[in-house]
């Protein structure tokens, strides 16, 4: 029973009656993903793209008019990831470039509506091995 006084969210709430521990997770969360961005580094950005694409497949459990708030949410969510990605990398420009195409074909399934992110081998998020020839020499945008 609870305690007289303490004061719960109304998510813990519904948890709650849901029958479902608000800590329990075996995965994102929907909530979790709307409400936080992931601290995308050279060291775990594949790991960032796939929890991003497991936030992209929870859309399908929500209801049409959550469907267009969670999607805003998390493209902002990625966009904030990238930015500090960016910001902080110490990679080549091709591998930037090849990070940069995988969040921006996530971005995109999830407009589809699809959800899901290409999945490379044992099931992690995979990025092309050689940057498509867009950017000539000398005129790439991280530079």
């Amino acid at each position: 029973m609870l305690c007289p006084g303490l004061r719960l969210s109304h998510l813990a709430v519904f948890f709650l009656m849901m029958g479902v521990s608000p800590e329990a997770s075996y995965g994102p969360r929907v909530i979790s993903c709307w409400k936080n961005w992931l601290k995308m580094t050279d060291d775990n950005y594949l790991r960032a793209l796939e929890r991003y694409d497991s936030c992209g497949k929870l859309m399908s459990e929500l209801t049409s008019d959550m469907r267009g708030k969670y999607k805003k949410s998390l493209v902002d969510n990625l966009q904030r990831s990238s930015n500090y990605f960016f910001d902080h990398t110490e990679m080549s420009r091709a591998e930037v470039i090849r990070v940069l195409r995988s969040a921006n074909r996530l971005m995109e399934s999830w407009t589809r509506g699809k959800g899901s992110f290409e999945q490379g081998q044992r099931g992690k998020a995979s990025y092309e091995e050689e940057p498509l020839p867009d950017y000539p020499r000398g005129n790439g945008p991280f530079e």
